[in-house]
């Protein structure tokens, strides 16, 4: 086999367009992963902060949820409409 060029290039416009992919490329791309990477620790501090009490309810809910769903899913079973829809307002209320 030949290299990654020989096989997806049926074109010269093909291999040009991924020559503008280089080095420079890959750091404007790291770049703009770099930036949201900060930017989501920075809301996820804020988050902290300003809900955390309220997040850590919700998160608590969920975690009983998934609990319950996986415990019936192992026996084959799964949770009645009224089990999903109870959870589905105690996340709803514990989010307003």
């Amino acid at each position: 086999m030949g290299n990654k060029n020989d096989e997806c290039c049926s074109s010269e416009c093909c291999c040009e367009e991924e020559k503008k992919q280089t080095m420079t490329g890959m750091a404007v791309e790291m770049g703009d992963k770099a930036w949201m990477a900060v930017i989501q620790r920075k809301m996820e501090a804020n988050l902290e902060k300003t809900m955390g009490k309220q997040l850590g309810k919700v998160a608590g809910i969920m975690a009983e949820y998934v609990h319950k769903y996986y415990a019936a899913s192992m026996q084959g079973k799964k949770l009645s409409a009224g089990e999903t829809a109870a959870f589905e307002k105690k996340l709803n209320d514990a989010m307003m």
